[in-house]
């Protein structure tokens, strides 16, 4: 995005704005992709996890479950 709008020349920022701009969105997509793949992860699990508990393989932990 960064590149777009000063290529397309409708804004010209200092350096040192474009620099600040591009950190704080570097950190927002890594945030993107850490949630991404722990969403993944999670399905991953579920989708192992819940044929079990539905046929009665495995159950919760008793702990647990007086929550």
């Amino acid at each position: 995005m960064t590149e777009t709008f000063i290529a397309n020349k409708w804004i010209k920022p200092q350096e040192s704005v474009v620099y600040k701009f591009f950190d704080r969105v570097n950190e927002l997509y890594a945030k993107i992709d850490a949630n991404i793949e722990e969403n993944n992860n999670l399905i991953k699990q579920c989708d192992e996890l819940l044929p079990l508990l539905t046929n009665g393989q495995v159950s919760l932990n008793s702990d647990l479950s007086e929550n």
